[in-house]
């Protein structure tokens, strides 16, 4: 008898970085052409393809300028604009080329509004390239200047800052959130998902991408003219859908200031990935002006409004920011061993009127590159995101219908005054990432997601007003949240305290220094006390946190933190003895989040 063995797979050859890079054919180089200003940074990224059009993973590009004195450039494509005029930029990868046209003005960019901006990124258009070398055109291109309208009091664009409560959605610092299965939930207020859309695991950092939502869509504001609250929709510009969040994060600037200095000044905010919104202080449009939020996370800006900077992170993390279709985007991340991921906007095209040729949401990404030269791809059916590509495997998938508004602030049928608000919009109403059920989501006529269903019958409900409810001179609220098929859960607040009521008739009180579970005789299942202090940088963190169980024993850690909010000391106690808590360790580290207070 013979024994037949089955010879193994062959193991697919990897490609050299050699062979990857003979593969290019084609290079496109993002943003191909762009105007900008003295002082200014900005990030050009490329990708390449071979000949039948596929996109090469793992290549790398070498960067350099046709005039140095005038825009200097890395490695990685971080370019700085010293001096005003025409420069190339130049990408090569083996023997492909491609270049990108960037006309640098000789002052600061002023404040602009989006038709400002498109009126002047418009003034350097394809058909004249070619014909820049000649001294009249060039001058008269760079003397060139939109028509000034005076400060956006407003603020950055369609952002509205002064209506967006920094505390009121994400996950700020300190505020108590009540944990679910689908994210966290500020009762009454705000709940928050989070979809991961692409994982790619890799050296240092990672390129990973998930869209958060955040059901807390309208802000409000007084207007001193109107001498009535206005209702904001979306006053922080969402995208791919109102509400949502897919990126990195961005700045923004609001609600101008008069000073001596006659310059003015601006305050910004950062809005992180999910949402969270950090107010960065005020200052000047200078382009080394330095911001720092106060809220205990140390972050750091040092550029300016309109002419990019960088956002520094305590963990040695710095974000590059550029300006981006006339906002403050993050176009690349770098962590402290040097590996970095890079984002590249969908660039629109302009006429010389300020007319658009074609028009991407201003976030728009069009792919993102990280150190090991891998793509992730986005697909747009016209300018709508309908999918996200991983390298080598299945992406994301989202599907929209249209929601239309019907809202009512005041009741009696008192018009009320609302901004940002359109008749109707395209909201994402399902979602197919890798390794998840697909959600589809349901939108109450005030513009938010009330519902949330999965493949196989299950679903969450918010009770969200629906439509057309007077809502008297707040926004829209939720009372209850259902889990099918009959999970029951109620919002109510007692003693300062936000009080959850699940399906077992125990209840969760959370406020910024309690959180403890009562059962329905009101005895205490479970209590966590947190005490504040601020750290020798004079931002507030946590000094300790005091454990009970169910039998009134308690265990306590303390944590001492440096300047910049890191912990670098963590003591921890066992349980009390006759008034004692025995049992301390202390261990010296860096740790961040330690609790369920964020």
């Amino acid at each position: 008898m013979f024994e037949v063995w089955a010879a193994a797979p062959a193991i697919p050859r990897q490609e050299t970085l050699a062979e990857r890079i003979a593969r290019v054919s084609t290079i496109r180089i993002t943003p191909y052409k762009f105007v900008g200003y003295i002082g200014e940074t900005q990030t050009f990224t490329a990708v390449g393809a071979d000949s039948t059009g596929q996109v090469v993973h793992g290549v790398r590009f070498s960067w350099e300028t046709s005039n140095q004195d005038k825009i200097q450039i890395d490695e990685a494509g971080r370019a700085t604009f010293l001096q005003p005029g025409l420069v190339h930029i130049i990408c090569r990868a083996g023997s492909a080329e491609a270049r990108a046209f960037v006309l640098v003005r000789p002052t600061r960019r002023p404040i602009q509004t989006d038709l400002e901006w498109r009126l002047d990124q418009g003034s350097l258009q394809d058909s004249m390239i070619g014909h820049l070398n000649t001294d009249n055109l060039l001058a008269s291109m760079l003397d060139y200047l939109p028509v000034a309208v005076g400060p956006q009091g407003g603020g950055s664009a369609n952002d509205i800052g002064s209506a967006a409560a920094v505390s009121a959605v994400g996950t700020p610092p300190f505020t108590p959130q009540e944990q679910t299965r689908l994210g966290p939930v500020m009762p009454q207020q705000n709940f928050n998902i989070g979809i991961p859309v692409v994982s790619l695991g890799g050296r240092g950092l990672a390129a990973n991408l998930t869209l958060y939502y955040n059901s807390n869509v309208w802000g409000a504001r007084f207007d001193p003219i109107l001498n009535t609250t206005v209702y904001t929709f979306d006053p922080i510009q969402s995208w791919p859908s109102p509400g949502f969040t897919l990126g990195f994060g961005r700045i923004i600037y609001y609600d101008w200031q008069y000073d001596p200095t006659y310059t003015g000044t601006y305050s910004l905010m950062l809005i992180d990935p999910n949402g969270t919104r950090h107010s960065l202080g005020r200052g000047p449009q200078s382009n080394t002006a330095t911001y720092q939020t106060s809220d205990g996370t140390h972050i750091t800006y040092v550029g300016s409004v309109t002419g990019g900077g960088t956002l520094y992170y305590q963990d040695g993390t710095k974000v590059t920011y550029g300006f981006v279709n006339n906002r403050l985007l993050p176009t690349q991340i770098t962590e402290s061993n040097g590996n970095y991921i890079q984002i590249a906007y969908k660039q629109n095209v302009y006429n010389l009127d300020g007319s658009c040729a074609v028009c991407y949401p201003p976030m728009a990404i069009d792919y993102v590159t990280d150190t090991l030269g891998r793509v992730i791809q986005f697909s747009y059916s016209g300018t709508t995101l309908i999918g996200i590509s991983p390298p080598g495997g299945s992406g994301a998938s989202f599907g929209y219908s249209t929601v239309t508004l019907n809202t009512d602030f005041q009741g009696a049928d008192v018009p009320t005054p609302t901004e940002n608000a359109p008749v109707s919009f395209q909201g994402i109403s399902s979602v197919l990432a890798p390794a998840r059920p697909q959600y589809q989501f349901s939108y109450s006529g005030y513009g938010m997601i009330y519902r949330i269903a999965f493949q196989g019958g299950n679903s969450v409900t918010y009770d969200y007003p629906l439509g057309g409810e007077p809502l008297y001179f707040t926004t829209p609220k939720f009372m209850q949240r259902t889990e099918s098929p009959n999970a029951l859960f109620t919002y109510s607040s007692e003693f300062g305290s936000a009080v959850i009521t699940r399906p077992d008739s125990s209840k969760l009180y959370l406020n910024s220094s309690t959180i403890e579970v009562k059962n329905s005789s009101g005895a205490s299942l479970a209590k966590t006390v947190y005490t504040y202090t601020n750290d020798p940088g004079g931002q507030q963190q946590v000094q300790s946190i005091t454990t009970y169980d169910e039998t009134g024993k308690a265990t306590k850690v303390d944590f001492d933190c440096d300047i910049y909010g890191n912990v670098i000391n963590k003591r921890e106690y066992g349980y009390q003895i006759n008034g004692a808590v025995a049992g301390s360790q202390e261990d010296s580290f860096h740790l961040r989040d330690l609790s369920a207070i964020h």
